[in-house]
């Protein structure tokens, strides 16, 4: 349906605009929940948005990173 999409892009805007006009903020960070299934493995959902992994794991979550400046 693209909601989640949308609630992520809502996010990073609404980090963006925080970051140019009150405070610093630089970078959003996230930990993917894994799953053995790809279909349910949400770390593909993050890397199709514009997040980079910060520590590959294969079990529990993963911790991730977009950098609000290259947005």
């Amino acid at each position: 349906m693209g909601f989640g999409r949308l609630m992520m892009i809502f996010v990073i805007q609404k980090a963006e605009l925080i970051g140019d006009n009150i405070a610093g903020c630089r970078f959003i960070t996230l930990d993917a929940k894994r799953n053995t299934k790809k279909e349910l493995d949400s770390i593909y959902f993050y890397k199709d948005i514009g997040f980079k992994v910060l520590k590959e794991r294969k079990k529990g979550t993963t911790p991730m990173y977009f950098d609000l400046k290259i947005y």
